[in-house]
């Protein structure tokens, strides 16, 4: 539930991206998840 959707938004702040389109999806998907 709600605590796995917390886990999983910080470890998208720890995530990696290679360039600005895949940092704007993961920006996507940590709004959604808010």
């Amino acid at each position: 539930g709600g605590v796995a959707l917390l886990y999983a938004s910080r470890e998208l702040d720890k995530l990696q991206t290679s360039n600005s389109d895949q940092l704007a999806g993961v920006e996507i998907i940590k709004n959604a998840l808010k």
